[in-house]
């Protein structure tokens, strides 16, 4: 009875390690896109693209967007800023944790 016991001890403290190293394996990207005179730019959708992930969000009343659990990887993703269909900005950027962006400037 011991042995099971402890055999199921170690299971769930490896199942915890997984969930945690797998928790440290993401990041953050922030932003903020505004105009020249600073003010904040509402509505943009903001992609963050590179082949087989990112995703897509849109900038919020205070210009401001946020990606969340982005995968880290050593190849740069491309932040790309779009005013309906229209290609307003790219950027490449590397994601090895969280990613605090200075203002983009349309």
């Amino acid at each position: 009875m011991m042995k099971k016991w402890s055999t199921t001890i170690i299971g769930v403290g490896l199942l915890l390690a997984l969930v945690v190293s797998a928790a440290a394996q993401v990041g953050v990207v922030a932003g903020k896109v505004q105009n020249k005179d600073g003010k904040p730019i509402a509505g943009l959708t903001v992609s963050l693209v590179q082949t087989g992930a990112g995703g897509k969000t849109v900038t919020n009343a205070a210009g401001m967007f946020t990606f969340d659990n982005v995968p880290l990887r050593d190849t740069p993703y491309y932040l790309e800023v779009y005013w309906g269909s229209q290609l307003m900005y790219r950027q490449p950027i590397t994601v090895r944790g969280k990613v605090n962006l200075p203002p983009i400037i349309l």
